[in-house]
C-alpha cells in the first residue's frame, strides 16, 4: 500500500498532504478555516486564501503532514535557524529543524543514505506503539502512554544561561543540518546540537548528540536508558528454557528482534510494549493507521 498523500492544486498554490503523518493537531484548522475544513469535500481549497496566507498556516504544522509548493513565484518554505525538539505531554516528541531523518538500514534494498529525508517539522514516536515508526500516528493515546514530558536542566546547557551572549540562534550552535536516526530496536539517534524543551516549554536546555528513548519504557525519559535492551534480554532469557533463544554463554543468551517480539507478548502487556515487529529502524513507505475512520479521512 502506497503512501496516503493527496495533493490540492490552485492558481498560487499546490498543498500536499500526508494522511500517515497527520495526527490532527489540528493548527490548519484553527489556522485558516476556509481552507482547511475536515467536513467539507474535498477538505482543502487553495483558492480560499492567498497563498502567503496558506504557506504560514502550514508552516505551523508541527508533524510535516502538510506542505506546499508555490506556483505565484513566492518563497518555498525555509529550514528553520534552530533546531528544536518539544517533549510533548503523553505524546511525541516534536523536531523542527534542518532534519535529515532516516532508519538505520533504509528501506528494503535500499541504504540509509537514500532513505534519509529532508525534513523541516515532524512528530516522532516515543510510546513504542506507532505502525508509522518513527513517526508517531496517535497510538498513545490508545497505548495509555503516560509522560509529564519534563526535562532535566542539569542535563544540558540552560538555554536562558547564554541569552546575555550573542545569542543562541545567531552563535550557530543550533543550525542545521540535523541528522535523526531511528537506530534498530533502539533509540532516536540525534546528530547534532538541539534545543530540548518540556513539554510546557518552561525548561529549555541545549543538548549535544542525544539518544531519545522511543521504547517508552526508560526511567530517564526524554532520554534512552537502555531499557528496550534490558527488557529484550529478560524476555529472551526467559524463553530460552524453550530453546527459542539458546545462551551462547553462561552470562548473557543471545537474542533477536524476532525472540524478543513474540516472547514480549507474554512477559509485557500490549498497551507497554516497544512493538518492534522487527524494527530495523526503517521509515515505513506503509503500514496501518491507528486512526479513527471518521478522522483519517481528512
Amino acid at each position: 500500500m502506497s503512501r496516503r498523500v493527496h495533493e490540492y492544486e490552485g492558481e498560487q498554490v499546490s498543498v500536499s498532504y500526508d494522511a500517515k503523518r497527520c495526527i490532527h493537531a489540528a493548527e490548519c484548522v484553527h489556522g485558516l478555516p476556509a481552507v482547511f475544513n475536515p467536513d467539507r469535500r474535498p477538505w482543502v481549497d487553495p483558492e480560499a486564501a492567498d497563498a502567503d496566507a496558506i504557506a504560514g498556516v502550514i508552516e505551523r504544522c508541527p508533524t510535516g503532514a502538510l506542505r506546499f509548493e508555490r506556483l505565484d513565484g513566492g518563497p518555498a518554505e525555509a529550514a528553520p535557524a534552530e533546531s528544536v525538539v518539544t517533549v510533548a505531554t503523553d505524546g511525541p516528541l516534536y523536531v523542527q529543524g534542518d532534519l535529515r531523518i532516516g532508519g538505520a538500514t533504509g528501506e528494503p534494498g535500499g541504504s540509509a543514505a537514500e532513505e534519509a529525508r529532508v525534513e523541516y517539522r515532524a512528530a516522532l514516536c516515543r510510546c513504542g506503539e506507532s505502525a508509522n515508526k518513527p513517526f508517531c500516528d496517535n497510538t498513545h493515546h490508545e497505548c495509555g502512554f503516560e509522560d509529564p514530558g519534563a526535562v532535566d536542566a542539569g542535563r544540558g546547557t540552560v538555554v536562558e544561561d547564554l541569552e546575555g551572549e550573542a545569542g543562541v540562534a545567531s552563535s550557530g550552535r543550533l543550525a542545521g543540518p540535523l541528522s535523526v536516526t531511528a537506530a534498530p530496536n533502539g533509540p532516536l539517534m540525534f546528530g547534532g546540537m538541539i534545543e530540548l524543551r518540556s513539554g510546557d516549554e518552561a525548561t529549555r536546555t541545549l543538548v549535544e548528540n542525544p539518544a531519545l528513548c522511543r521504547c517508552g519504557h526508560s526511567r530517564d525519559k526524554p532520554f534512552c536508558d537502555g531499557t528496550h535492551f534490558r527488557e529484550a534480554a529478560a524476555s529472551c532469557r526467559a524463553s530460552a528454557e524453550t530453546n527459542s533463544c539458546a545462551p551462547h554463554s553462561s552470562a548473557e543468551p543471545t537474542w533477536s528482534a524476532s525472540t524478543a517480539e513474540s516472547s514480549c507478548d507474554s512477559s509485557r502487556s500490549s498497551a507497554a510494549r516497544f512493538n518492534t515487529s522487527g524494527d530495523t529502524g526503517t521509515i515505513k513507505a506503509s503500514a496501518t493507521s491507528s486512526i479513527s475512520a471518521s478522522l483519517a479521512c481528512w
